[in-house]
């Protein structure tokens, strides 16, 4: 039954639940961005809300076919940016994601995070060079909010695909 709630709320691939607001957070298809974008749904009594674009502070969905990025390292116009595999940390006030935003990243694929300012997020940050590569990284998680466990591929042509790395998180991310 909890699979079919899920299904039918939109949720592609992994999600991220807040216990202490009942909320989940996932990737959905946007038909106007042509991109996966970032959901929320929360649980009211006995049934989950209609989903809703996550607020991002300097973020808008779905403007000419694009999702429109106005500040910080989000400058910029980038027809079709990915938000995708959401992690949350920090009892529920950091969320981690990864995507292929072309402004500020590192390579195909990097891995992002933004903290919670009262109802809304705050403006994404890349984790940098100590974790982002010029390859893709991909599966965040988030282990006692202080060690973050992910895939990569490290940017090499290697046969391998993808490693597993292990980082301990700061403050900063």
């Amino acid at each position: 039954e909890v699979c079919t709630e899920l299904q039918n709320l939109g949720v592609c691939g992994s999600f991220a639940y807040d216990k202490n607001a009942d909320r989940i957070y996932f990737s959905k298809f946007n038909k106007n961005t042509k991109s996966y974008q970032l959901y929320e749904s929360t649980y009211a009594g006995d049934a989950w809300m209609d989903p809703q674009p996550v607020e991002i502070k300097g973020f808008s969905y779905g403007r000419m076919n694009m999702s429109i990025i106005e500040n910080a390292n989000w400058d910029y116009i980038d027809k079709g940016a990915s938000i995708v595999q959401p992690v949350l940390a920090n009892n529920g006030k950091r969320l981690y994601f990864v995507s292929d935003a072309k402004q500020g990243s590192r390579g195909k694929t990097d891995i992002w995070y933004m903290d919670r300012e009262d109802d809304a997020w705050g403006t994404p940050v890349n984790l940098g060079d100590s974790i982002n590569t010029k390859g893709n990284e991909q599966y965040p998680f988030i282990l006692g909010d202080s060690i973050l466990y992910y895939a990569s591929t490290k940017g090499s042509d290697n046969d391998g695909g993808y490693d597993l790395y292990a980082a301990r998180l700061t403050d900063n991310g």
